[in-house]
């Protein structure tokens, strides 16, 4: 079992802004652990997620581009 982390080491890990992560576990798009008012998450699970991601197909697009 992976140690948990906050959503600053999470972001460190997949090398994107911690606003990112807080917006895409609000979303319900990244996996977290809800522990009361706390969100945490597990590296491993981030990284099957990503591996996921990388592997979708490109016909069908899994994140929408934000359109000013």
């Amino acid at each position: 079992m992976s140690r948990l982390v906050d959503a600053g080491v999470a972001a460190e890990h997949l090398g994107v802004p911690t606003s990112w992560i807080r917006e895409q576990t609000r979303l319900g798009h990244i996996p977290y652990v809800p522990l009361g008012r706390y969100r945490r998450y597990d590296p491993a699970a981030l990284d099957a997620w990503w591996q996921d991601l990388a592997h979708a197909p490109t016909g069908s697009p899994r994140y929408r581009k934000h359109r000013p």
